[in-house]
C-alpha cells in the first residue's frame, strides 16, 4: 500500500509528539519521586534533629519535684519546710573558688542566679571575718581543707550516690573516697529514725537561735527546715525544740544542724524565701552551699554554662 507524502509525515511528527509525551510524563514522575524521597529525608532528619534536641532541653531542665510550706513552731517562730523529691545533692563554693585559704563570700541567691539552680542552702561554718573553711571538707571525694575544730561538732557526709545524708564525729580522719561530700556543720539531731543525745559543752545547743535543718526521710525524701529567730518577734529553736519540731514530720530518719544564725539561707529560683536574720538584715554571704538538683540529670554545676552577674 502506498501512503502519501503528507500521510508519512503527520504520522512520523505524531509518533515523535507522542514519545516526547511520554519522555515528559516519565521525566515528571521520577522528578516527583526525587522530590519526595528529598523531602521524606529532610523530614526524617529534622523529626530526629528535633527529638535529640527535645530529649537533650527536657534532660537538662528536668524540674526539681519539690514543695515548701510556711509554717509555725510551738513558741511562734516562723518556719519554712521544704521536701524534695528524687534529688542529689551538690556542694558549692563562693566565687567557684575551692582553696581552703581567706577567699570572697557570695551570697546563696547569688551562687544560684550565677549557676541557673532551683534550689541551694547555705552549709557550712566558716569564718566569717576570713572567709575561710573550718574543719575538714571533702568535695567530689578528694579532701580538699582539714585543720582542726572543736571536739563536740560533728561533720555532715554526702554519700557517693548524692543521696544519702549521714554524720560524722569531729575525730573522723576522712579518706579520699569514702563520701562525695564531708563539710562542717553543728551536730546530727536524728539518726535512724531516733533523736540524739544533746551536745555537752555546747552552749549554742542550749540557746535559742535561727536555724537552717537539713533532713532525709525513710523513703529517701530530703527537706530543709529553716527556723526565724532574733527579729520580729521570732525566738528561734534550741536543741530540745528542734527535736520537738521534727518530730512533727512523719518518717524522718535523719537530720542535722547546719550552720544557721545570720547564715540562714534558702533560696528558690533565685530569691530567699525566709528574711535575713543577719544584723544588717541583709542576706548574708556565705563560704558554701548545698543544691539540690532531679536525679534524672546530671550535675548542673558540671553540665549548665554560668550566667555572669554583677
Amino acid at each position: 500500500m502506498i501512503f502519501g507524502k503528507e500521510y508519512i509525515m503527520n504520522n512520523t511528527e505524531k509518533s515523535y509528539t507522542h514519545k516526547k509525551t511520554k519522555y515528559f510524563i516519565l521525566l515528571f514522575f521520577i522528578s516527583f519521586g526525587i522530590s519526595l524521597l528529598l523531602i521524606s529525608m529532610h523530614e526524617i532528619q529534622f523529626f530526629n534533629t528535633k527529638s535529640i534536641s527535645e530529649q537533650n532541653t527536657s534532660a537538662l531542665d528536668k524540674p526539681l519535684d519539690y514543695d515548701v510550706n510556711a509554717i509555725f513552731a510551738d513558741n511562734g517562730s516562723r518556719m519554712w519546710n521544704t521536701q524534695i523529691r528524687n534529688a542529689k545533692m551538690g556542694v558549692g563554693f563562693s566565687k567557684d573558688n575551692l582553696s581552703p585559704g581567706k577567699v570572697d563570700l557570695e551570697t546563696p541567691s547569688h551562687f544560684a542566679k550565677r549557676h541557673n539552680l532551683e534550689l541551694v542552702i547555705n552549709a557550712s561554718r566558716f569564718n566569717v571575718n576570713a572567709g575561710q573553711m573550718w574543719g575538714t571538707h571533702m568535695h567530689d571525694g578528694k579532701v580538699i581543707a582539714h585543720s582542726k575544730w572543736d571536739a563536740s561538732s560533728s561533720y555532715l557526709t554526702i554519700g557517693n550516690d548524692g543521696k544519702t545524708l549521714g554524720s560524722k564525729p569531729n575525730a573522723t580522719v576522712f579518706q579520699n573516697g569514702q563520701y562525695q561530700e564531708v563539710i562542717t556543720g553543728f551536730f546530727p539531731l536524728i539518726q535512724n529514725g531516733k533523736p540524739v543525745p544533746k551536745p555537752k559543752n555546747m552552749k549554742v545547743a542550749s540557746d535559742h537561735h535561727p536555724r537552717q535543718i537539713i533532713y532525709q526521710l525513710d523513703d529517701g525524701t530530703l527537706g530543709i527546715l529553716s527556723v526565724s529567730g532574733r527579729f520580729d518577734g521570732n525566738k528561734g529553736l534550741n536543741y530540745r525544740g528542734m527535736v520537738h519540731e521534727l518530730s512533727k514530720i512523719k518518717h524522718v530518719r535523719f537530720a542535722y544542724n547546719l550552720d544557721g544564725g545570720g547564715s540562714t539561707s534558702t533560696v528558690v529560683n533565685g530569691q530567699m524565701i525566709n528574711p535575713s536574720f543577719d544584723e544588717s538584715r541583709s542576706e548574708r554571704p556565705v563560704r558554701d552551699y548545698i543544691y539540690f538538683y532531679s536525679d534524672e540529670v546530671q550535675d548542673p554545676l558540671k553540665t549548665r554554662p554560668t550566667t555572669t552577674l554583677r
